[in-house]
């Protein structure tokens, strides 16, 4: 949703300078449009900050900002026209507003959505009361005010709702999903250790079967056979060792320099970014990436460093990683990457969350 986040907010600005330009010489309070465009702009570098995913995730503190500084701006908008107009034309603060919050709403939960909401709703509402004081209204101030901040409620409550029935469609579906793959788990391993012992086989085929041959076809064992025998016994212990004694980040095709065997501490959520990172390096065709992992300055912190060939088509590998990379820095903390000398580097710590 970033790439998202990034057009909803440079059209809301948009539409917010095109309107306070248009509108500047007909304001009663004409200053007043100036703070509104302000506080409009501070309300969208502040979503765009924390819908970054280096800043992931999006709290609810960056949430709140958002849409008290939103409202702040739409507040010294209905103000500065100070008018019983309440056409979205002339009053477009709330739809702002509400254009905004939609943009960060897939960001939260519903709770706080609809909560925030009715809070943006409430000040909205008496804004409008507060500043239709001073004139009369042929249907009332409640009719104004309902006309100005309906828009805001159904947008905003409407999003909070449809995130909530996501939500629990999304939980649905992951226990469904966790329930099919519990039933398959056992098939799955059985399928991978009949294809491994099959490989095993194959390999350690290609070595024996030769010299089984000879013996067979010359009818005794010579000390030279013998000796061979020997070493080739010795090959395959020390595949089986080397192949045993892999952790996960080795299995999945990648080189790990852990002299203090920190990998087996990283938790499976964690892991699976790691390995969708080595299979995204794997398809991007950049070769073996190389983890090196030390201990943080912190107890419990690790270190990591990935080095990898970038290839030959650098903008094409910057491309390529971006979506595995964004994973990286939802997932992990401090994370820096860098493009250069014919490789790409991504440092990142583990622990500190």
């Amino acid at each position: 949703m970033w790439d998202v986040a990034i057009f909803m907010s440079l059209t809301a600005w948009a539409y917010i300078a095109y309107m306070c330009t248009i509108q500047y010489s007909e304001a009663v309070f004409a200053p007043l449009l100036i703070v509104a465009a302000a506080l409009f702009t501070a309300a969208i570098v502040a979503h765009l900050w924390a819908a970054n995913p280096q800043h992931a995730p999006y709290r609810a503190s960056s949430y709140h900002w958002v849409a008290g500084l939103a409202t702040a701006g739409a507040v010294a908008q209905l103000v500065a026209m100070h008018t019983d107009d309440p056409k979205m034309a002339v009053v477009w603060g709330p739809v702002a507003v509400a254009y905004l919050l939609a943009s960060a709403s897939v960001y939260r939960p519903s709770l706080d959505q609809a909560f925030t909401g009715i809070a943006v709703v409430a000040v909205l509402a008496v804004a409008v009361i507060v500043d239709g004081q001073a004139g009369e209204h042929p249907f009332g101030l409640a009719y104004v005010a309902i006309a100005v901040v309906g828009i805001v409620a159904i947008i905003i409550l409407g999003q909070a709702s449809y995130t909530g029935v996501a939500t629990r469609t999304l939980e649905a579906w992951n226990r469904d999903t966790e329930q099919t793959l519990r039933q398959h788990n056992e098939e799955v391993r059985e399928q991978v250790s009949d294809d491994v012992t099959s490989r095993l086989s194959r390999e350690f085929q290609a070595e024996a079967e030769p010299l089984l041959a000879h013996i067979f076809q010359s009818g005794r064992i010579s000390p030279a056979e013998a000796e061979a025998a020997r070493a080739l016994a010795g090959r395959v212990r020390e595949r089986l060792l080397m192949l045993n004694s892999q952790n996960w980040l080795q299995a999945a095709g990648s080189e790990v320099q852990d002299d203090q065997r920190l990998v087996d501490t990283i938790d499976d959520g964690v892991r699976a970014a790691l390995v969708a990172l080595c299979v995204g390096i794997d398809t991007t065709g950049l070769g073996q990436p190389r983890f090196e992992l030390t201990r943080g300055s912190k107890p419990g912190d690790i270190d990591i460093e990935m080095r990898a060939a970038v290839g030959r088509n650098l903008a094409r590998t910057r491309i390529e990683l971006a979506p595995y990379i964004r994973v990286v820095y939802v997932v992990f903390d401090d994370v820096r990457v860098s493009f250069r000398d014919g490789e790409v580097s991504l440092k990142f710590k583990y622990g500190e969350q």
